[in-house]
């Protein structure tokens, strides 16, 4: 019963620090979901800004179009201006051929210059927005006013101002898709180095849940081999209490004596039997060994025996001593049994004595063990029921960590589109670039044309002049 106590004790204070471990761990992961729970929410204030960020380079994106928009329509008007130039100086070169230069081709030519700076003029002022820009379309138009000589106009100088706004627009444009396209990629590397961490941390987590759930399953099959333990031991001391209840049963039924029963009394003396002569002579008696009834049956025949019978004067003397040597072996017998028989009913009583005191010792270790047992099942009940809210705990910490998990999962998939996004837009951007470049050398080329065909047009303008 003690070594029982001593289990209970232990096993109880051992399942009270294995639940304080369950608490504190408890405790860990709560505050591990609240970190977890900031972490989401500085993602989201992340995602916020890169939203706002891929607007603003949408609407950078936008402003390049109508940027690109009007410089085709820029190149448009400037490729039909170089070819009605190219027309009116084939015009004039044949009136100049046949020595009758026409007026209203070189009217023409100007009208057609002055209309091209008009052009310019409305499409630089609608592109650009910068002093810079303003300053230099201002210089162009003042460099420009309507003039009717085609001698006045300096298309070189129109193509250098021309490749001046051209270049810092290309320059200013590439300078804020590259500054874009940095804080794109810090921004992604951010959000890559925030989503390693998560995976890390939810690895961490998955790895202490399966510790956890092994301990746990570790502690209820020590708990169920505990409760399977007990059980057994108060089976055994049920059967061991049953056995001794059989056995004291069988010595109180074997140790049950008649009480009528009683004594050979011992008041006749051997004085009042030596007084009465002649002794009557018993021809039954043979030998000493005789039971009690038959001894007590002999004095009496010998006690109240007459003497007048006439039997007895056929009596010698060596048959009466044999006689009464044979009632004191008779007597002698008589003291032994009673003697026994006392010292059996002394035995009887101390027998009755002990089993009354095991019965009792029985029965309070019977109360002892059933209070004990009682306590045991309280305290396996008790232990189950922890046992329960720790599966709770521990099914609702599964589930927050499903829930984080799906988070995460749509956290991924967000930036993996907004990566692919953002990649899309670069390329984009890359190609746009590229084909506003191409667009930038066939204006240049376009100039150059312009250009020398201005040239090829002043040699005879001069010779006119």
């Amino acid at each position: 019963i003690a070594s029982l106590e001593n289990a209970n004790g232990s096993m109880a204070t051992d399942m009270r620090a294995k639940l304080r471990e369950k608490d504190d761990r408890v405790h860990c992961l709560e505050i591990e979901a609240m970190e977890r729970q900031r972490t989401l929410e500085t993602l989201g204030k992340e995602l916020r800004e890169l939203r706002r960020l891929q607007g603003e380079r949408d609407s950078m994106t936008d402003k390049v179009h109508a940027k690109l928009s009007n410089q085709k329509g820029l190149a448009r008007n400037l490729e039909n201006a170089i070819s009605e130039l190219q027309s009116a100086a084939v015009v004039h070169e044949s009136t100049v051929g046949t020595g009758v230069p026409d007026e209203s081709v070189i009217d023409q030519i100007s009208g057609i210059l002055s209309n091209l700076l008009m052009v310019m003029k409305v499409n630089l002022a609608a592109i650009e927005n910068t002093e810079e820009t303003e300053s230099a379309c201002t210089s162009i138009i003042s460099g420009f006013s309507p003039a009717t000589d085609v001698g006045e106009l300096d298309t070189t100088e129109l193509n250098r101002q021309l490749d001046a706004i051209i270049r810092n627009d290309r320059e200013a444009a590439a300078h804020d898709l590259r500054s874009q396209l940095e804080e794109k990629t810090n921004a992604l590397k951010s959000t890559e180095a925030t989503f390693s961490e998560l995976k890390t941390r939810i690895d961490q987590l998955r790895k202490e849940n399966d510790s956890l759930k092994i301990a746990r399953k570790d502690e209820e099959e020590k708990l169920n081999s505990e409760i399977q333990q007990l059980r057994d031991q108060c089976q055994t001391n049920l059967e061991v209490l049953t056995k001794k209840e059989q056995e004291l049963q069988v010595l109180r039924d074997s140790l049950e004596v008649n009480d009528g029963v009683g004594y050979i009394s011992g008041d006749e003396s051997e004085g009042d039997d030596e007084g009465r002569l002649p002794i009557p002579r018993v021809e039954s008696i043979d030998s000493p060994n005789y039971s009690a009834t038959q001894t007590e049956a002999l004095a009496t025949l010998l006690v109240h025996s007459g003497s007048g019978v006439d039997q007895a004067r056929n009596l010698t003397a060596a048959e009466a001593a044999k006689a009464k040597a044979d009632l004191e072996i008779a007597l002698m017998d008589k003291e032994k049994v009673s003697k026994e028989l006392k010292c059996q009913r002394e035995a009887l009583a101390n027998a009755k004595m002990i089993i009354s005191s095991l019965e009792k010792a029985n029965k309070t270790m019977l109360e002892d063990l059933r209070t004990r047992l009682q306590d045991s099942n309280t305290a396996i009940a008790s232990l189950l029921d922890k046992t329960q809210e720790s599966e709770k705990v521990s099914k609702e910490l599964k589930e927050k960590l499903e829930k984080v998990e799906e988070e995460k999962q749509k956290m991924e998939e967000e930036h993996k589109t907004e990566i692919i996004k953002l990649k899309d837009g670069a390329l984009v951007d890359a190609l746009r670039l590229a084909s506003k470049e191409k667009e930038i050398k066939e204006l240049r080329t376009a100039g150059s044309n312009v250009s020398n065909s201005d040239e090829q047009d002043q040699v005879p303008e001069q010779e006119l002049k």
